[in-house]
């Protein structure tokens, strides 16, 4: 019987040594440029990479479109539709996206954003 509660007591214990480490927070993902690598995107904006992945790499490809827009000629993050305002698409350094946008005033302006800001590989599969 007292073996029967040691291995009782034995068990609470590991169990709540658990909560320790599952409650250390996961270490800052790096810039998505850092993983992957033939960095290009098209003209509708669509953004392409072979990156790395858990086993080996993969090629992938997401639209920009989906999260970027045009607001006011700046390229912003967090909004979609930037290719119905902006063209002459393009990346410099392979994370700078470029383009000429119009703004609400109809003036064509210059912009640039860096993807490495919202641009994520997970696990071989971009996401913004």
């Amino acid at each position: 019987m007292n073996t029967f509660f040691s291995s009782i007591l034995l068990a609470l214990c590991a169990i709540a040594a658990v909560p320790s480490i599952v409650a250390t927070p996961l270490e800052k993902r790096d810039n998505f440029s850092n993983s992957c690598s033939d960095i290009s995107v098209s003209a509708s904006g669509d953004l392409t990479a072979t990156c790395l992945a858990a086993v080996g790499s993969l090629r992938s490809t997401i639209s920009l479109n989906n999260c970027v827009g045009n607001n006011n000629g700046d390229l912003t993050a967090g909004f979609s539709g930037f290719t119905s305002s902006c063209t002459n698409i393009r990346l410099i350094n392979g994370v700078d996206l470029t383009a000429q946008c119009t703004s609400a005033s109809g003036i064509v302006v210059g912009s640039q954003l860096n993807l490495d800001t919202f641009v994520d590989n997970n696990n071989g599969q971009l996401a913004c």
